[in-house]
């Protein structure tokens, strides 16, 4: 079959024009259509993985959080620890006599012709022994009248057998730390 095409030939340009014309629209139409595709995809996929990456953020934060939450807890732990064993040592202190005033104390009333031979000390009933040697009766009934005479002891207690002799005596007393007014030395 043949075609035969009796169009003036200006109408055929037109024709070809508007054939163009409708290809080019088909194609841009068709290319806008798959760009607002795509770039409804990347936007969808833009917002999917901004708020993946918000929550792996918010769960890093957390995370981090917990950590610390987890070392506040350790170290509240440590100080709770720490407080138990100064509050030990501030009890044991309390009860501490410091020894070493007491003893100046005991050498400083001394007097001459007294020799001072053992000192002890129970601490479950707080007395504390002394032991020594004096030339004579006086001396040691001075020595005696300074130690019931000072506060920082209590509960004097001499044996009899202090006074039997008149000279080269040996000696022991039995009294009690005053702790209260020991620590003040």
């Amino acid at each position: 079959m043949l075609k035969i095409n009796l169009l003036p030939s200006q109408e055929k340009e037109s024709i070809k024009i508007k054939e163009i014309n409708k290809w080019f629209v088909f194609f841009f139409v068709g290319l806008g259509f798959w760009l607002v595709v795509f770039f409804v995809i990347c936007l969808s996929s833009y917002l999917y993985f901004q708020n993946l990456v918000s929550s792996q953020e918010q769960m890093i934060k957390t995370a981090e959080t917990n950590s610390q939450i987890q070392q506040l807890k350790e170290a509240e732990k440590e100080i709770n620890s720490i407080n138990s064993d100064i509050s030990k040592i501030h009890v044991l202190f309390s009860n501490f006599v410091y020894w070493t005033p007491i003893i100046e104390k005991l050498a400083q009333e001394v007097t001459p012709g007294i020799y001072l031979n053992v000192l002890s000390y129970n601490s479950g009933s707080n007395q504390m022994r002394l032991d020594g040697f004096a030339q004579t009766r006086a001396n040691l009934l001075d020595f005696e009248k300074t130690i019931k005479g000072d506060n920082n002891f209590k509960n004097f207690d001499s044996p009899i057998s202090n006074l039997l002799k008149q000279t080269k005596i040996d000696f022991s007393f039995n009294f009690e730390v005053n702790t209260l007014t020991a620590k003040s030395l």
